[in-house]
């Protein structure tokens, strides 16, 4: 496919000659810069400063197609460099905000177990938990959002998430206990863990894990789980 320079795709979207578009560029860029560092440049003064790039063809020799090409490639450009901004953008916050690491996780699973009290375990009625990490490994206190019966507990999500994001952090441990003594995860706590997993990348926190709690045991919810979907 034929591919333009950064000069031909606008010559040919903007009705100024080829002498105008070296010193529109110039204005937003060193001239020793590479071919992919001008455009990074010309895109970045786009974003301040509203230019016409969209204009008819400036004259009727040149052809439908080449237009289209030509529109093509420079809004391709110019998605490839709003990712760039956004990726570097999150790299710059994740090296102010970082969060648990997944070294940390393998170490804080026994921790976070080892907060759930005696009394919550033997507890006949059933209650949903979670325990917030901040910064990579600090583990905050266990938060018991719902208490339900002895079979069953009902979570209200969009109460669990406005409580958990008023502590603002960065990864977090769900708990609910089984009353019966039998840790194996069931078909709704299945489906519980992916609205919870799901929410909490929507919230940018650290989905770092589910935990079903007995008495005596405890079983992490994995996404192979039979019947997990």
């Amino acid at each position: 496919m034929k591919t333009f320079s950064l000069n031909q795709t606008l010559n040919s979207l903007i009705q100024i000659s080829p002498k105008e578009i070296e010193n529109l560029i110039s204005q937003t860029s060193d001239q020793r810069l590479t071919e992919a560092l001008k455009e990074r440049a010309f895109f970045e003064s786009l974003t301040t400063f509203e230019r016409s790039v969209g204009k008819q063809p400036r004259s009727q020799s040149e052809s439908q197609s080449e237009y289209l090409l030509a529109l093509s490639q420079l809004l391709t450009r110019y998605a490839d460099f709003r990712f760039s901004l956004h990726a570097t953008a999150q790299k710059k916050k994740a090296k102010k905000n970082p969060g648990p690491s997944s070294l940390d996780y393998f170490r804080l699973n026994s921790c976070a177990v080892d907060l759930i009290t005696h009394d919550m375990r033997s507890d006949t009625e059933e209650w949903f938990a979670f325990i917030p990490v901040f910064g990579t490994d600090t583990l905050g206190t266990p938060v018991i959002v719902e208490n339900g019966t002895r079979t069953h507990v009902l979570v209200n999500l969009p109460e669990l998430f406005r409580t958990l994001l008023l502590l603002r952090p960065q990864g977090v441990y769900f708990f609910h206990n089984h009353s019966n003594g039998d840790a194996t995860p069931s078909y709704q706590d299945l489906k519980m863990t992916e609205n919870l997993r799901k929410l909490a990348k929507t919230f940018h926190i650290a989905f770092i894990g589910h935990c079903v709690v007995t008495l005596d045991n405890e079983r992490w919810i994995q996404s192979d789980d039979k019947n997990f979907s």
